[in-house]
């Protein structure tokens, strides 16, 4: 038992070594997903997350406004299963998430004025971040990675949280 446990972490120690993720979804698989809107008057902004424990466990939290620590921040929880965990590591995998050497266009970050998203995806000791604005040759992976972690929020649970800041700006004062 303890030679087999041995044996398999080291094949996950050559394959991290080589720049590649284990085949099947290994036990610290995770990710932090963070979009921001762009500039816009305070009632109108907001910024939200998307985690995902190696649980399972997701949570989308919403900031609406510029400064988090004057607004509510809203939160809905969901729960994947292994089966839903494996098949995104599977996507994020065949897709090259982990493989790929990310890079942003050239001296580019968010435009001023510009929306924002980042992902960082953990998986077999390694964290690979993947941010916005892209070069042409990457840039529609990164939109589908983008994609596919916001479809892992319900769609109630997002509703709720949109419902929530809807409400935000319509008592917004000023």
């Amino acid at each position: 038992m303890i030679r087999t446990m041995l044996v398999s972490l080291t094949v996950i120690g050559l394959l991290v070594a080589c720049g590649q993720t284990p085949a099947t979804r290994p036990a610290d698989f995770a990710l932090r997903y963070s979009w921001r809107e762009g500039t816009v008057p305070p009632r109108y902004h907001y910024s939200y997350t998307i985690t995902v424990s190696p649980a399972g466990e997701g949570l989308m939290e919403l900031v609406p406004g510029y400064d988090a620590t004057t607004v509510p921040t809203y939160r809905e929880t969901f729960v994947l299963s292994a089966v839903q965990l494996d098949a995104l590591h599977d996507k994020l995998r065949a897709s090259g998430v982990f493989t790929t050497p990310w890079r942003q266009l050239s001296g580019m970050q968010a435009p001023i004025g510009g929306s924002s998203q980042a992902v960082t995806v953990t998986a077999a000791g390694t964290e690979t971040s993947v941010a916005d604005y892209l070069p042409p040759d990457q840039a529609s992976a990164g939109d589908e990675l983008f994609a596919a972690i916001n479809a892992l929020v319900p769609a109630d649970a997002r509703a709720r949280l949109l419902a929530q800041h809807e409400a935000f700006m319509a008592a917004y004062g000023g």
